[in-house]
């Protein structure tokens, strides 16, 4: 895992890593996806989506919500965060 990656990449490996049961490596991607969006690097959907892997549905939601009332959620945005491997 490398903070550099690119935030859609980081988020579809905790993703996968998730479902895979690897927790706390996801947990891991996370935190940096989360370090990132302090750092204004970048918004929330990709956080969504390693929420979406660890079945905490809740915090997925409130992932988007934020983006939504900071900046506006359109379509694209919430469909990618919420269909991430289609």
């Amino acid at each position: 895992m490398f903070p550099q990656d690119e935030p859609e990449g980081l988020a579809i490996r905790g993703y996968a890593l998730a479902r895979l049961g690897e927790r706390a490596e996801a947990e891991k991607i996370i935190a940096v996806l989360e370090e990132q969006r302090k750092l204004g690097r970048m918004i929330d959907p990709p956080g969504s989506v390693v929420y979406l892997g660890l079945g905490e549905f809740d915090k997925a939601i409130d992932a988007l919500e934020r983006v939504e009332a900071e900046q506006g959620l359109d379509e694209e945005v919430a469909c990618g965060a919420i269909f991430p491997l289609k």
